[in-house]
């Protein structure tokens, strides 16, 4: 079942989708690779750089609201609890750093491959990006499950927070 803030994303994108790409969301529309080429070499950069880049800006504002309603709502629960939300801010802020950086720097080369009409070695970049972060991904969950306490305490939980901090990373929803 879609939690309410899932359900209110999915719908914002749909309906950015519709707007920003005229007759079909962009998900349902069949492009070739020419004419995807041709979309990006061609269009002026100023409608382009838009029509890209609004419902990336959107979907980062949304996010933004749900943390905010998550933070308020949870510190109605304690200071404490507030403050383990921090907390487990700082993992998730390592945790996208990671992903950003296996992101954003195989996009760059599937770019540039693209570009050179390339489209074996930027398959070969998209799934070696993925793969290597979703791996790594498992790598630092293992240690992060075992280590969870000391690593909360690494990242600023005190005596009273550590309880929600815990909780809150390991998606517990009993304390």
């Amino acid at each position: 079942m879609l939690s309410l803030g899932t359900a209110i994303k999915q719908s914002l994108f749909f309906h950015l989708q519709f707007l920003f790409f005229q007759d079909k969301p962009v998900f349902m529309k069949k492009l070739s690779t020419d004419e995807k080429f041709s979309q990006m070499t061609e269009t002026p950069i100023r409608p382009l750089i838009i029509r890209l880049a609004v419902p990336t800006v959107i979907s980062n504002l949304i996010s933004t609201i749900y943390n905010a309603a998550d933070t308020f709502f949870i510190g109605l629960i304690s200071t404490s609890a507030s403050a383990a939300v921090g907390v487990a801010f700082s993992l998730q802020a390592i945790i996208q750093a990671i992903g950003f950086f296996f992101g954003q720097g195989s996009g760059t080369t599937v770019s540039k491959d693209l570009g050179k009409h390339d489209m074996k070695d930027a398959e070969i970049i998209a799934s070696t990006g993925f793969f290597s972060s979703f791996f790594l991904s498992f790598l630092i969950m293992i240690p992060g499950l075992i280590f969870l306490e000391p690593f909360a305490i690494f990242l600023g939980s005190t005596e009273t927070i550590l309880p929600y901090a815990e909780a809150y990373m390991f998606c517990d929803r009993t304390t």
